[in-house]
C-alpha cells in the first residue's frame, strides 16, 4: 500500500533554493503559499510549515490576519521552521538587521546531532545580514551562533557563556515544534555556503526535522565545482581547454569594455549576497589591463586568434594613450593607477603592465608601444632611491622636484616587495633594444634587492614574496650570467617546494616567524596560522606560471618545465566551472586545498576569498599557460650561441 504523502506548506515570495530541495524530495506533497494569503488559506490539512522569508532584503512580517493563521498550527503542535521573520511564534521578535560581513557562524550544537559537523566547526554564509533577537528563547538551545573577528580558519573554541549570550544566536530551537533561523539561508547554495557539506548537512537536519521525513539535498547540484584534473586525459588538452574557459569569462562577465577600447574593469569583489548576486568592482587599472592584454596577445601568438589581438592592442593602447603623461617634467612617463587614482603610481603595477607590452613585442617582432614603455621605466628609474630600490606607491602630490632630489640622494626606506618585475621590465627593454643603461638599473636594482631578499630588515616573508621573485631571478641570471644570481633562483625554488600542498599548489607560509594577526577591514593575508591548507590565487600562485616558464626559457633547465607543468595541473584542477556566468572559468582568491572548494577567512576588506581578478590572477595566468604550451617554439628567442652554462 502507498505510503501517505506528508503534506508541507512553504510560505515565500519567490523561488528558491530550499523550496526547489523540499519539491523535489520524494514523498512529499509540498504546496508554495504566499505569505500574505495565510489568513485565507485552509492551512488544517498541512502536516509543518516552512516560512522562508530569506529571499527578500528585508524580514517577513506577517500581517496580523495572517500572522493568526500561523499561530494556530503551531499552537496545534505542527513543526515550523521559520527563516528570516521579523516576528513569529507567541513572544519572539527582531532588532534591525546587521551585517555578518565580518563575521562567520560557528556551529554550537550538541555532539553527534548532525553527521559531519563537530562543536566549534565555522560555517561561512558569506556577506550576509542577521536580526538579533529581542528576548531569549525558553529552551536555551542554540544550534549556530555568529561571531565576529574570528581568528582561526575552520574551527574556533566557543565557551558556553559565550554560545548563550542570546543576540549572537542565529539558529536555535525556540520550542519544541517551533525552529527559527535569524539570517538569510534559502539560497544557500547559489549563495556559495562553505563549506557545502556542513551546510548541506544543516540544511538537510533542519528541513528533516521540519517536514519529519528524510530530506537530501543533493537533488539540487553545487552552484559551482572545482577538482577537475583528470589523469590519463592529454594534459595539453586540458590546459588549452582551461585558458578558454578563462577568457570566455572576460566576455560573458562583462568584464571588457567595448573590445578594450574603453578599457576593462576589474573584476568581483569577495561580497556575495544571499540572493546569490556580486559586488563588481569598476575600477579600470593598469595593472589588469596590462596583465589581460598579455594573456590576448598570448591568444594570438599561440592561435593567431585576431580578435585577441585587435583587444590586446586596444587595451594596451587604452593604458598609454590615456593614463600616461605626456608633458615634459618630473612626471613625463608617469603611468596613473585607475581611472580615479589617477595621479597615483604603484611600482609593482605599473612594471606588470610594462612586462605585458614587453613579452608581446618580443615574442610576435613587434616595437608597439617601445618609446612610451622607456619613458614610463625612465619616470620609475627618475623617481628610485640612490640603491635602485623603489617606494612601494608614490603620489603626485607630494612630488615635486626637491622631493624627486631627496628620493634619488639617497637608498629607498620603503621599497616595494615587488620590485623584482620591475627590475625584470629593465632587463627585457634593454633585450629588446640593446640600451645599457636599462640593464645597469635592471642589475643595480637587483643587486641592491637581493640585500634585503627574502626578509627586509627582519620583518616575516611569505610564499608570496618568493612566487613574486621567480621570473625577475630568471631574468636576472639571463641577463648576467653570474653564478650568484643563479644560486638566488634556484634557492628560491626550493624553499617553495617545501610548501607545496599534495592536492596541488603552493600553500600560504610565514618562513621566519610568528603569522601575523589577520587585520580587520584592511588589506590582508587569508593565513591565520602555518599549516592552513590555503593557497591563494591573487598574492601567491597566481605569478608562479609564467614564473616558471620564464624560468624554463631563461635557463634551458627542465626543472622550470615541470614545475610549470604542475602548476597548471593546479590552475586547471581549481578552476571554477558553474552554470553562472560571473564566476564560470574563474580562479577567485582563497582555496582550502583540503576541502578542494573556495573558503577562507574573509577579513581583507575587498580581496577576500571570493574576490576575482582581471589582473593579477586571470590575465597572467593564462597567459603563463599559453607561453609553456609553446615553449619550445619561443626557446630560440632566448637561446644564445657560445653561452656555455645555458641549460644546465
Amino acid at each position: 500500500m502507498e505510503k501517505t504523502r506528508k503534506k508541507v506548506a512553504v510560505v515565500a515570495r519567490r523561488e528558491n533554493d530550499i523550496l526547489t530541495i523540499l519539491e523535489r524530495t520524494p514523498g512529499l506533497e509540498v504546496t508554495r503559499l504566499h505569505p500574505d494569503s495565510l489568513g485565507c488559506c485552509d492551512l488544517e490539512p498541512y502536516d509543518s510549515f516552512v516560512l522562508l522569508g530569506g529571499t527578500e532584503e528585508e524580514a517577513c512580517v506577517l500581517n496580523c490576519a495572517d500572522r493568526l493563521a500561523i499561530e494556530r498550527e503551531i499552537g496545534r503542535g505542527k513543526r515550523v521552521f521559520a527563516e528570516f521573520y521579523g516576528s513569529i511564534g507567541p513572544n519572539q521578535y527582531f532588532l534591525d538587521k546587521r551585517s555578518t560581513r565580518y563575521s562567520r557562524m560557528v556551529y554550537v550544537g550538541d555532539e553527534g546531532m548532525i553527521e559531519g559537523l563537530e562543536y566549534g566547526d565555522i560555517l561561512e554564509e558569506q556577506c550576509n545580514v542577521y536580526t538579533p533577537k529581542h528576548v531569549p528563547s525558553p529552551r536555551r538551545s542554540p544550534i549556530l551562533v555568529t561571531k565576529e573577528h574570528i581568528c582561526a580558519h575552520d574551527h574556533v573554541e566557543l565557551s558556553p557563556e559565550e554560545v548563550q549570550e542570546e543576540r549572537i544566536q542565529t539558529l536555535w530551537q525556540e520550542d519544541e515544534n517551533l525552529m527559527i533561523c535569524n539570517f538569510r539561508m534559502c539560497n544557500f547554495i547559489r549563495s556559495v555556503f562553505a563549506p557545502k557539506k556542513s551546510w548541506r548537512s544543516l540544511v538537510e537536519h533542519i528541513l528533516s526535522w521540519a517536514v519529519q521525513a528524510p530530506v537530501d539535498s543533493s537533488c539540487l547540484p553545487d552552484h559551482y565545482t572545482q577538482g577537475h584534473y583528470r589523469e590519463g586525459e592529454s594534459f595539453e588538452a586540458q590546459a588549452r581547454r582551461t585558458v578558454e574557459r578563462a577568457m570566455g569569462w572576460f566576455d560573458e562577465a562583462g568584464i571588457l569594455l567595448d573590445e578594450g577600447r574603453r578599457g576593462m574593469l576589474e573584476g568581483f569583489g569577495t561580497e556575495v549576497y544571499p540572493d546569490g548576486s556580486r559586488r563588481r568592482t569598476y575600477p579600470i587599472r593598469d595593472d589588469c589591463m596590462g596583465e589581460a592584454a598579455m594573456m590576448y596577445a598570448m591568444d594570438y601568438m599561440a592561435n593567431g586568434t585576431g580578435r585577441s589581438l585587435r583587444i590586446a592592442d586596444n587595451l594596451f593602447s587604452y593604458c598609454f594613450d590615456y593614463m600616461q603623461r605626456k608633458e615634459e617634467g618630473i612626471f613625463r612617463g608617469m603611468i596613473g593607477w585607475t581611472d580615479a587614482a589617477w595621479g597615483v603610481c604603484y611600482t609593482h603595477d605599473t612594471a606588470r603592465l610594462l612586462v605585458g607590452e614587453l613579452l608581446k613585442n618580443m615574442y610576435l617582432g613587434t616595437d608597439t608601444h617601445m618609446r612610451e614603455i622607456g619613458e614610463g621605466l625612465d619616470y620609475l628609474i627618475r623617481t628610485s632611491g640612490s640603491d635602485g630600490l623603489r617606494a612601494r606607491r608614490l603620489d603626485n602630490v607630494s612630488l615635486d622636484e626637491e622631493r624627486v632630489r631627496r628620493i634619488q640622494s639617497a637608498p629607498c626606506d620603503d621599497p616595494e616587495p615587488g620590485d623584482a618585475y620591475f627590475f625584470a621590465a629593465l632587463l627585457m627593454y634593454y633585450k629588446l633594444t640593446g640600451t645599457e643603461r636599462y640593464r645597469e638599473a635592471g642589475i643595480r636594482g637587483f643587486e641592491s634587492f637581493l640585500e634585503i631578499y627574502p626578509s627586509y630588515k627582519g620583518n616575516i616573508y611569505t610564499t608570496g614574496r618568493l612566487t613574486g621573485t621567480v621570473m625577475g631571478l630568471a631574468w636576472l641570471y639571463y641577463t648576467t650570467g653570474d653564478p650568484r644570481h643563479k644560486k638566488a633562483l634556484y634557492d628560491t625554488v626550493e624553499e617553495l617546494k617545501t610548501v607545496r600542498h599534495p592536492n596541488g599548489g603552493y600553500m600560504e607560509w610565514v618562513f621566519n616567524g610568528e603569522v601575523p594577526k589577520p587585520n580587520i577591514g584592511d588589506e590582508g593575508s587569508m593565513l591565520v596560522e602555518n599549516g592552513n591548507p590555503i593557497v591563494d590565487n591573487l598574492y601567491v600562485v597566481n605569478w608562479l606560471p609564467l614564473g616558471f616558464i620564464q624560468a624554463y626559457l631563461c635557463t634551458g633547465d627542465p626543472c622550470f618545465y615541470e614545475l610549470w607543468k604542475d602548476i597548471v595541473k593546479y590552475f586547471i584542477h581549481m578552476q571554477i566551472h558553474s552554470r553562472d556566468v560571473l564566476i564560470d572559468g574563474a580562479w577567485p582568491r582563497s582555496s582550502d586545498m583540503e576541502k578542494l572548494e573556495v573558503y577562507a577567512i574573509p577579513n581583507d576588506i575587498g580581496w577576500g576569498p571570493w574576490s576575482i581578478e582581471s589582473g593579477w590572477t586571470m590575465g597572467p595566468v593564462c597567459a603563463g599557460i599559453l607561453i609553456g604550451l609553446h615553449a619550445e617554439e619561443l626557446m630560440p628567442l632566448y637561446r644564445r650561441t657560445g653561452d656555455a652554462d645555458w641549460g644546465k
